[in-house]
């Protein structure tokens, strides 16, 4: 992986076991423009930054077997809105399928583009994004050559308190991360503090990186490949390929051909990893698949379609190459709906159901389309509004909690089915339904 053109000159003392944050060991500034605001009864209190990005690398020790990475937001202020409301989550390289052998699944192999593996794997239960992120990742015990170093890309959104026209005051205007690196010794579970970095992020109307910045960052971890085992950035992405796979064998074991539904490609790396699993999963690779992806004109096509254009990563290349269907044809009945075995929607609903009245309706219409009799509907939605941080919700409505999201699919009839490997991880909520009676 290709970090050096990312990351600032590494400081002497480099080659130090620890944690490096944009290639350096102390504490650095850093700003950020303005993004979203957030208002109140009417008034708006504060506003988001736009997404930040911070390169982070682990270079482990042979002394520890297991390291967790910690952030935190104005930890010796904890009361602040800056702590209360700013949010972030780290991408880090994962295989799509989990690790053979590890007990209940839920390890996944850390690797860097499609098989630059690190000697780790990445416990996605401990994977947490929102206002309290952390990631944990082990010891591989089957990868016997020398460990490499882990790559991390930390998206956060800082959150600034409304008192910026002020100028003299420059207090609310900056929020203070830290980075916490613990690691445990192989020969004891004693919990030891490795590293510590403080990022001191300040408010800046020109100065700072934009949301537009994440697109080259996913390219750079191979998110965007369409072929391999890799990558997988988000703990979304692995729930994602996890419920599809075990609906596959579960409820068309006996079926050769299977048609697949995906809701809402966006910035498609987590279609492609669908698509990847498909085709490079040794026993699901011998089923035959139709993939329908049902795209919204204003919110798919800019970063779906747009952004590849011309490139050997359009989706016109996949292996699986999937059937584009506007929402808009589909629901005004200018288009036929295809038949759907498997319909997937990922970090879908929070936008579709309470975004405005009328994005509800037309995803209440399209549902109405393309859920067929037998459908088997998959959902993974962030479990609450703070652990979204790369698409930002713009709520005209209050966001609600996974009840009233489960409750928006049940006033549509839907059955709920019970899901395995569902419960352990907060980050997301994960559900399958089918059409009631």
């Amino acid at each position: 992986m290709d970090f050096g053109r990312l990351d600032t000159k590494l400081v002497p003392g480099s080659f130090m076991v620890g944690l490096f944050v944009r290639g350096q060991q102390t504490d650095l500034t850093m700003h950020v423009k303005r993004g979203q605001q957030r208002y109140i009864e009417g008034e708006e209190v504060g506003f988001f930054g736009q997404l930040n990005l911070i390169q982070c690398r682990v270079k482990p020790s042979l002394k520890y077997t297991k390291y967790e990475l910690i952030a935190e937001f104005n930890p010796d202020a904890p009361r602040t809105d800056g702590s209360k409301f700013s949010r972030g989550g780290f991408w880090a390289g994962v295989h799509d399928q989990k690790t053979k052998g590890k007990t209940g699944g839920r390890f996944f192999t850390s690797c860097e583009m499609e098989s630059e593996l690190t000697g780790f794997q990445i416990d996605v239960t401990h994977w947490a994004w929102g206002t309290k992120p952390r990631i944990v990742f082990e010891k591989d015990e089957n990868h016997t050559s020398t460990e490499k170093e882990i790559f991390l890309t930390f998206a956060n959104r800082p959150f600034f308190t409304q008192n910026i026209r002020d100028v003299n005051d420059n207090s609310e205007q900056v929020v203070h991360l830290r980075f916490t690196l613990w690691g445990w010794t192989a020969v004891g579970l004693d919990r030891q503090r490795i590293s510590e970095i403080n990022v001191h992020q300040h408010f800046h109307e020109s100065q700072g990186e934009s949301d537009d910045d994440k697109i080259r960052y996913l390219e750079e971890y191979g998110a965007f490949n369409l072929t391999g085992e890799g990558n997988s950035v988000h703990p979304k992405q692995v729930y994602t390929c996890y419920h599809i796979a075990d609906t596959i064998q579960k409820d068309f074991s006996d079926r050769q051909e299977i048609r697949i539904g995906y809701i809402g490609p966006d910035t498609t790396e987590n279609l492609r990893s669908v698509i990847r699993m498909l085709t490079s999963d040794a026993t699901l690779a011998q089923k035959e698949y139709k993939l329908y992806v049902f795209y919204d004109e204003e919110w798919d096509i800019p970063t779906a379609i747009h952004t590849f254009e011309g490139t050997e990563l359009g989706l016109e290349h996949a292996p699986l190459r999937p059937e584009l269907f506007s929402n808009k044809k589909l629901i005004s009945g200018e288009a036929p709906p295809p038949k759907i075995d498997i319909l997937i929607a990922t970090y879908v609903g929070p936008w579709a159901v309470f975004v405005d009245e009328d994005s509800k309706r037309n995803y209440t219409a399209l549902l109405k389309k393309i859920m067929g009799a037998n459908t088997k509907f998959i959902t993974i939605d962030p479990s609450d509004s703070k652990n979204s941080v790369v698409s930002h919700v713009k709520p005209t409505e209050f966001y609600g909690d996974q009840f009233t999201l489960r409750r928006f699919y049940r006033d549509l009839r839907y059955n709920e089915e019970l899901l395995p490997w569902n419960s352990e991880n907060a980050v997301v909520v994960c559900r399958k339904w089918t059409k009631g009676a």
